[in-house]
């Protein structure tokens, strides 16, 4: 099943939070919340969440709303090239070492853990780009920021509010 087909039927079944994560500072870093900041300025969903580079700051907004799925939009350290789009399952035991986030203060699985406890139904997915550049005063870099284009003309238009 293609990456769009599939977000397309997450949407459709169940209910579904987006969880944009990144710091706009740090280059590439940024490309989750720069999409989802992008689809807020167009239309107001409360199914999207800007937690910026502390997911364990929005743990209780996260809980509160009971999503049966969490879509995690970030930037990602793979052996893929810079720009590539990852669309992806999160089983927490293999994650970790698979597919690691940029930059966050917690370790990701742990943070999962939690939420898998409060949320025990919960099913958490990964919509990455493939970073380079995340030093602090870099921009997106060029293919990254396509990609992100790319992803954002394609969730405005599928996630309903």
């Amino acid at each position: 099943m293609k990456i769009e087909e599939h977000i397309k039927e997450l949407v459709r079944s169940k209910k579904t939070l987006f969880v944009c994560m990144g710091n706009l500072l740090r280059g590439d870093d940024g490309i989750g919340s720069y999409i989802c900041h992008k689809i807020l300025e167009i239309k107001q969903c409360d199914n999207i969440l800007i937690v910026g580079s502390y997911l364990e700051n929005a743990l209780g907004k996260i809980i509160e709303k009971r999503p049966k799925n969490i879509i995690f939009i970030d930037a990602v350290h793979t052996d893929s090239e810079e720009g590539t789009i990852i669309f992806k399952k999160i089983n927490n035991d293999d994650f970790a070492k698979n597919y690691p986030l940029t930059t966050h203060s917690i370790p990701f699985p742990l943070l999962l853990k939690f939420i898998k406890n409060e949320l025990r139904d919960v099913e958490f997915y990964l919509l990455g780009i493939c970073a380079s550049h995340t030093s602090i005063g870099n921009s997106i870099c060029s293919k990254v920021k396509e990609s992100g284009e790319t992803l954002f003309r394609f969730l405005s238009k599928e996630i309903v509010c």
